[in-house]
């Protein structure tokens, strides 16, 4: 860990407690908004904000550890905070509607967003209802290649 100053060892110790009583769920809310302020709704660019956040916090390299579960083989690694966060970002053609088109159908959808997991997860019981919920608030239409509506089960 990078040595802190007093001041900022107590915000750190103030982050620490805030988001360990957030909970999983709204975690990264706590660390947003301490990072910033603003609460991407993107989960790419929230995932962004959370790598810089973390060098900000613990310095731009990070040291890590990977055990293989097929092997058991030990790597050890670097990775840089800044690198992984470019990586994160969504590009700009990201956003808004997109196309799919297989096997005689044409689906429209957009991407996910923190708001749509959120609630997929309050709703569901199990992963695949959880895939279903989160599905239907992303699809927005679903075509046969005649036009006709199709379900996208």
């Amino acid at each position: 860990m990078v040595s802190q100053s007093p001041s900022t060892a107590s915000e750190l110790l103030a982050l620490w407690e805030g988001a360990h009583l957030a909970g999983p769920a709204t975690r990264d809310d706590v660390l947003l908004a301490f990072a910033g302020g603003h609460l991407p709704a993107s989960l790419g660019l929230r995932n962004a904000a959370l790598m810089e956040l973390r060098g900000a916090l613990f310095g731009r390299s990070q040291a890590l550890r990977c055990n293989c579960p097929v092997c058991g083989t030990v790597v050890d690694f670097s990775i840089d905070c800044a690198s992984v966060a470019d990586g994160l970002r969504p590009a700009a053609e990201a956003a808004g509607a997109h196309r799919l088109e297989h096997s005689g159908y044409a689906l429209a959808y957009r991407l996910p967003e923190i708001a749509d997991v959120r609630r997929a997860a309050a709703e569901s019981a199990t992963p695949e209802a959880f895939s279903e919920s989160l599905l239907a608030r992303c699809l927005i239409s679903c075509a046969q290649e005649d036009g006709s509506p199709c379900s996208p089960e």
